[in-house]
């Protein structure tokens, strides 16, 4: 009995699958950054050219691909770090990657805080995202580029800073938004907090 075909048509449905996946998953980037993170789901079936029954086959609704695409750049940022680790500037570079990121993926971050560590798949992304900062901040302080009092805490913080700045924004208004507030806590990042703030005189 010649079992190839069973086997080769086995790897085309593979195939097929992960390229519906794939094309779902840049679709739902672009329906949610340009449309706003509510933006109908037929909409990011439309634009990827596959069916509504393989949408739900692939994702139960949009938090789950709303972190699909964080887990796509989860694991961008993850290899780019074993890229770079040597680095001495890593953890300034990987914080400005994510920043950028997070221009092009508006609504994405609004969707999966709608239920904040409710979702098992995501609760290990951010431990991911975690684990990243921590690796690139310690290599940093190391180097004496990022000042000693900064912690993985603060980097997230920036993170929702930034993502704070991209609210009611138009999409193409959000790279500079997002620049800026870096631009804007560089400065602290690298020489570390003052010892009087301007809190402390209000």
């Amino acid at each position: 009995m010649d079992d190839a075909a069973p086997r080769t048509d086995a790897v085309s449905r593979r195939r097929d699958a992960q390229r519906n996946y794939d094309a779902l998953v840049a679709a739902a980037e672009i329906e949610f950054a340009t449309a706003g993170p509510d933006v109908p789901l037929d909409a990011v079936v439309r634009r990827a050219g596959v069916g509504r029954g393989t949408l739900y086959r692939h994702f139960a609704d949009r938090r789950a691909l709303a972190a699909a695409i964080y887990e796509r750049y989860t694991l961008e940022h993850e290899a780019w770090i074993a890229e770079h680790a040597a680095e001495p500037d890593i953890a300034l570079r990987l914080l400005a990657r994510m920043v950028g990121i997070q221009a092009r993926t508006r609504g994405v971050m609004v969707i999966l805080s709608r239920d904040p560590g409710g979702h098992r798949r995501m609760r290990g992304l951010e431990d991911r995202t975690r684990a990243l900062l921590a690796v690139a901040l310690e290599r940093s302080q190391a180097a004496g580029v990022v000042a000693p009092t900064v912690t993985v805490d603060d980097l997230l913080l920036v993170l929702g800073m930034v993502e704070g700045a991209l609210v009611g924004l138009p999409f193409e208004g959000a790279p500079d938004a997002a620049e800026r507030v870096l631009q804007l806590v560089l400065p602290a990042l690298t020489r570390g907090p003052a010892d009087d703030t301007l809190l402390h005189h209000a």
